[in-house]
């Protein structure tokens, strides 16, 4: 994997992936609200143990605040990529509660020297060949560098522990068709008009396909690009339809014409060449599979504000209802 194992003699493929560079981030997106009941002031509760909004936002704040550092940028985080952030904040505190049930249940020891020489290597290498901190790589505040780590090299435990013949996951299949739009207000313009005449956006996606072949759009399936899970593509229903960001050139009107969820079968190699196909995070998005059984047993209520849960993809992603 992505380098979760950082000790002598365990998986180097969590390492790997962050000695070498490759650390893409993925894009989150389509705006949050709906949802359920939550505890008031909790950003998420798993299993009745709060983790507060005020504590999550600032765990944004330092993540957004090193990421402009690096980068340069004094422009503040809109409140979109804030709220993206914290779906991804909010996923990684629930993940952290599952890891360490998963490694409770699985007989899986990670020692706090275990953590300690991750994150000793990485700052080694860090400090010769001038790559982000880990804090950056991660997409975690300092404070919770340890935490992930952590997650990480359970998650290599447990694909060491995968047969040659694989597991059984679940996995989503989708059929989609895209229309671009320039900016937030038409893209949510756009879904008004395309939820009421569903026509209208049939025909607009063709124009916009002939317009343009390579459009994102097709086939897609969680376990082929499970980068693409934070936008919530695996998690709507068909016919429902999400606005999907696209940085500079906007959003991404964006219809499933098709789901299909069946089980499948996930193998270490699988991992490991997410790594490969999807970056970094797509490699943890897929190793996290590996923590569903788990997630599906624990009651998690997440603030409609950031979004929902879903179990499947062990993720939090945009509420496909968001407006």
């Amino acid at each position: 994997m992505r380098g979760a194992a950082a000790t002598a003699g365990r998986s180097r493929a969590f390492r790997s992936a962050f000695m070498t560079g490759a650390v893409a981030g993925a894009a989150a997106v389509a705006v949050a609200v709906a949802g359920c009941g939550t505890v008031p002031g909790a950003a998420v509760t798993v299993d009745g143990t709060q983790v507060s909004t005020e504590a999550v936002l600032a765990r944004v704040t330092a993540v957004l605040d090193a990421s402009a550092g690096a980068s340069g940028s004094s422009a503040p985080a809109d409140d979109y990529t804030r709220t993206q952030a914290a779906r991804g904040q909010i996923t990684d505190v629930i993940r952290h509660q599952l890891a360490e049930r998963a490694a409770a249940e699985s007989g899986i020891t990670v020692s706090a020297k275990d953590v300690n020489d991750f994150i000793a290597q990485y700052d080694a290498y860090q400090k010769g060949s001038g790559s982000p901190d880990l804090g950056s790589v991660l997409q975690v505040p300092s404070g919770s560098v340890e935490d992930a780590v952590y997650d990480l090299q359970v998650l290599d435990a447990l694909i060491k522990k995968i047969p040659k013949s694989g597991v059984e996951v679940t996995n989503v299949s989708v059929t989609v068709d895209a229309v671009p739009a320039a900016d937030w207000a038409t893209a949510v313009a756009d879904r008004v008009k395309f939820t009421a005449d569903p026509a209208a956006m049939d025909a607009a996606a063709a124009a916009a396909r002939a317009a343009n072949p390579q459009l994102p759009g097709g086939a897609e399936s969680l376990l082929e690009q499970p980068h693409h899970a934070a936008f919530g593509l695996f998690s709507a229903a068909q016919g429902e339809i999400l606005l999907i960001p696209q940085g500079a050139q906007g959003y991404l009107v964006t219809r499933i014409t098709k789901r299909v969820q069946a089980p499948a079968t996930l193998t270490a190699q699988m991992i490991t060449n997410a790594n490969q196909t999807a970056g970094l995070s797509g490699e943890i998005a897929l190793a996290s599979l590996l923590l569903a059984k788990d997630a599906e047993s624990v009651h998690v209520q997440v603030n409609p504000r950031f979004g929902t849960w879903d179990p499947h993809i062990v993720q939090v992603v945009a509420a496909s209802d968001a407006a």
